[in-house]
C-alpha cells in the first residue's frame, strides 16, 4: 500500500479502491471455478451472489486485507483444480510441474498476506486426499504433486510464521466465544453481518437462512449426481471456521468472523448451485423466488454496510465536521483526542488532511516507538496541560466526564469553550469542541 500511495496519493478513496478491484477480480475467477465444478448457469448466479454477501461487501469497501485474502483464496483454488486436472490427464511432466509451481507461488503469497490463509491450504490438502481416496490408481500423481507443493509452501512460510507469532499481542483483545456464540457466529454473523455498522437483525437472519437453505439444496443435488464439487467446496467452507473456533476454545483466542472472509466464495458457489438445481421445477419460478429471497435481504444488509451509522465512532463524519469548522481557525492550534470507541488516532491516520497543521497534543509514544499499530496516548487531561503558545485547541471525543475535566483545565489557562459540534456513531456524546483564547 505504501507503493500505491506513493503513486496516487492517500485519500479514503485510494485506500479502499484496491479492495473493490480485488473483489471484482475474484468474481471473475469465481466464474471460472464455478463453471468447472458445476455449470455456466451456476457460475453466472455465483458471480451475482458473492458481491452481495455482506462479508464480501464489507471486504470490498475497507482498506484492510480481506478482499485480497479472498482473491488469493479463489485464485489458488482455481489453480489447484486445474493442476489436478492436468495431473489426472497425464499431461507432459513439464506442464504438470509448471501448474503446480504456479499454485505453490500463489499459495505462499496468500500466507504472506494473511497467516490464517494457511487454513485454505489445509482445506486444499483435505480435498486432494478425498479425491485420491475415490480413485487411487488414477489420481496418485495429483496427490504426490499436491503434497510436494504444500510441503514447499510450508517450508518457505516457516520464517514468516516464526516472525509473526511474537506479534500475536496485536490480537490480544480477542475472546474465546461461548458455545452459543460460536454457533451464532458460524451460521449467521460470520458471513451475513458487519459488526462495525448498525445492521437490521431481521434482514441479517433472513439472508443467512435463505443462503444456508440454498447450500443444503446444492449439497443434496451434488450428492445425487456424485459431483466432486463438494470435495473442493465443503472443506474450504467449513474447515477454517472449525479450526479457528477449536483453537480459540482449547488454546488461545484466535477467532474473528472477518478472518473467514476467504471462505465466502465457497458459500456463494453452493448457494448459486442450490438456485440452479431447482431450475427444472415449475419452469424456474422457484429458483427465481429463492434468488429474490436472497437478493432482497442481502441488498438491505449491503446498503447498511455502505451507508448505515457506525456502531463505533463515525470518524468520517468527525473528520468532515472538523475540516469545515477549521475554516475560521485562529492559529497556532492543537488537537486533543479523547476517549472513543475506536482507537482515537485512527482519525489522524485515516483522514490526515482534517488535522493538517495541528500540533499533536495526544501522543506520548508514537506507533513506531510502541512497535504497534497505534500510538500510546498522552491522556486528554494531560494533553490539555501542554498548550503553551496555542490560541486554539480542538477536542474530539465521546466521554462527557472527560470533556468536563479537559474544559476545566483549559478554562484555567484562559481558553473559552465554543458550542460543541456533534457527530454520529456509538458513544455517549460524540463531540468536537473548539477552545480559543
Amino acid at each position: 500500500m505504501h507503493v500505491w500511495f506513493d503513486l496516487v496519493g492517500y485519500s479514503p478513496f485510494t485506500l479502499r479502491f484496491p479492495s473493490a478491484v480485488a473483489i471484482g477480480l475474484a468474481a471473475g475467477l469465481l466464474v471460472l471455478l464455478a463453471e468447472r465444478l458445476f455449470s455456466i448457469a451456476t457460475a453466472t448466479v455465483a458471480a451475482i451472489v458473492m458481491p452481495l454477501l455482506p462479508v464480501v461487501a464489507a471486504a470490498g469497501t475497507t482498506g484492510r486485507s480481506p478482499a485480497f485474502e479472498l482473491l488469493l483464496a479463489v485464485l489458488s483454488t482455481v489453480l489447484l483444480v486445474h493442476a489436478l486436472d492436468v495431473s489426472d490427464a497425464r499431461r507432459p511432466p513439464l506442464v504438470v510441474v509448471a501448474w503446480w509451481l504456479l499454485y505453490a507461488v500463489v499459495a505462499y503469497l496468500s500466507v504472506l498476506v494473511f497467516l490464517w490463509a494457511a487454513l485454505v491450504l489445509v482445506a486444499h490438502a483435505l480435498s486432494v486426499f478425498l479425491r485420491f481416496v475415490s480413485a487411487p490408481r488414477r489420481r496418485w500423481v495429483g496427490l504426490a504433486a499436491a503434497a510436494t507443493a504444500l510441503v514447499l509452501v510450508a517450508a518457505a512460510a516457516l520464517p514468516f510464521v516464526h516472525g509473526a507469532i511474537p506479534q500475536s499481542r496485536q490480537i490480544a483483545w480477542l475472546q474465546a466465544p461461548s458455545l452459543r456464540g460460536a454457533i451464532e457466529s458460524s451460521w449467521r454473523l460470520q458471513f451475513f453481518d458487519f459488526a462495525l455498522v448498525d445492521t437490521t437483525r431481521t434482514f441479517v437472519t433472513a439472508v443467512a437462512v435463505v443462503s444456508w437453505l440454498l447450500v443444503l439444496l446444492a449439497v443434496g443435488s451434488a450428492l445425487r449426481r456424485r459431483s466432486e464439487a463438494l470435495v473442493v467446496l465443503l472443506p474450504w467452507l467449513v474447515l477454517p471456521t472449525v479450526v479457528l473456533l477449536a483453537a480459540s476454545h482449547f488454546g488461545k483466542p484466535v477467532y474473528s468472523g472477518r478472518y473467514l472472509t476467504y471462505s465466502a466464495p465457497a458459500l456463494a458457489i453452493l448457494a448459486a448451485a442450490g438456485i440452479v438445481a431447482l431450475l427444472p421445477y415449475a419452469k424456474g419460478v422457484i429458483s427465481g423466488i429463492l434468488l429474490v429471497a436472497f437478493l432482497v435481504p442481502a441488498g438491505q444488509v449491503w446498503w447498511s454496510v455502505r451507508y448505515a451509522s457506525p456502531m463505533t465512532t463515525d470518524l468520517a463524519t468527525a473528520a468532515q465536521e472538523l475540516t469545515d469548522a477549521r475554516h475560521d481557525e485562529v492559529g497556532p492550534a492543537g488537537l486533543i483526542l479523547g476517549k472513543m470507541r475506536r482507537p482515537a488516532d485512527q482519525l489522524t491516520i485515516a483522514y490526515p488532511s482534517s488535522v493538517a497543521g495541528l500540533r499533536d497534543l495526544w501522543t506520548k509514544t508514537d506507533s513506531v516507538g510502541m512497535n504497534y499499530f497505534f500510538a500510546r496516548m498522552h491522556g486528554a487531561v494531560n494533553a490539555a496541560k501542554e498548550t503553551d503558545g496555542l490560541r486554539t485547541v480542538w477536542y474530539v471525543g465521546d466521554d462527557p466526564a472527560e470533556l468536563e475535566r479537559v474544559a476545566a483545565v483549559l478554562r484555567a489557562d484562559g481558553f473559552d469553550e465554543r458550542t460543541p459540534l456533534r457527530f454520529g456513531g456509538g458513544g455517549e456524546q460524540n463531540v468536537i469542541v473548539e477552545f480559543t483564547r
